[in-house]
């Protein structure tokens, strides 16, 4: 429908414009950074978003390869997912269309898309 296209594109375009802000606020917490693992899931979302299939979309060696990489950007969806605001953010359509894409990275990436990002500080161990 026009409507559901609308707020993932809205969606989309605000993920785009606040790109390199949302790679820098998903990994506030972190003690290493992992941006290109997170910039190429961020992009993976915009791609769903924009109305690509996510099992046509691969998830680049040279940024996801290994399982520290998938991780890092699995914690980096999740903790966006968990924060974004309406309307602060988004609007309720948009915020719903970017939450479902950020569950198709993690779920691409072979995480479990029902965990929730509970945690408020770096684990020590």
């Amino acid at each position: 429908s026009p409507f559901s296209e609308s707020g993932a594109l809205e969606a989309a375009l605000k993920t785009v414009v606040n790109h390199e802000r949302l790679v820098g606020f998903t990994q506030r917490r972190e003690t290493a950074r992992e941006d290109a693992a997170v910039d190429a899931a961020l992009r993976f979302v915009v791609s769903v978003l924009l109305g690509d299939s996510p099992a046509s979309l691969p998830l680049p060696p040279s940024k996801l390869g290994s399982a520290a990489k998938r991780q890092a950007a699995a914690r980096a969806c999740r903790y966006v997912r968990d924060r974004v605001g309406v309307p602060r953010d988004m609007r309720l359509g948009s915020a719903r269309h970017f939450r479902a894409a950020l569950n198709e990275a993690l779920g691409h990436m072979g995480f479990d898309t029902s965990e929730k990002d509970l945690q408020t500080t770096p684990s020590s161990g």
